[in-house]
């Protein structure tokens, strides 16, 4: 429990601009757009099942895109890894990456 403690990020309306919120709408139509095509390409009859698992992938992609676009999911996941990482140990060993 004590690495919840140590985690900064709070859920929460990540980008509440205007801009974000379009970003956050055209992931979810690129999403829509997605699961029809493969509706469509599973109804297709193709002789196999490549494209409409092609198209659930990108559905499922823009879907995550969208959330995380508005709860900076990335952030989460980075402050999970620097806890774990001093938790370990790990951080006091690590390296600057040079340019």
């Amino acid at each position: 429990m004590d690495y919840l403690q140590q985690i900064t990020w709070r859920p929460g309306i990540g980008d509440p601009t205007v801009m974000g919120w379009v970003t956050v709408g055209a992931y979810a139509v690129a999403a829509a757009v997605a699961g029809v095509a493969a509706h469509r390409a599973r109804g297709a009859a193709a002789p196999h099942p490549g494209p409409d698992r092609t198209w659930l992938l990108v559905a499922g992609l823009m879907a995550l895109l969208c959330v995380n676009k508005q709860l900076d999911l990335q952030s989460l996941f980075t402050d999970l890894g620097r806890v774990l990482a001093r938790e370990q140990g790990w951080y006091a060993r690590r390296r600057e990456v040079l340019p």
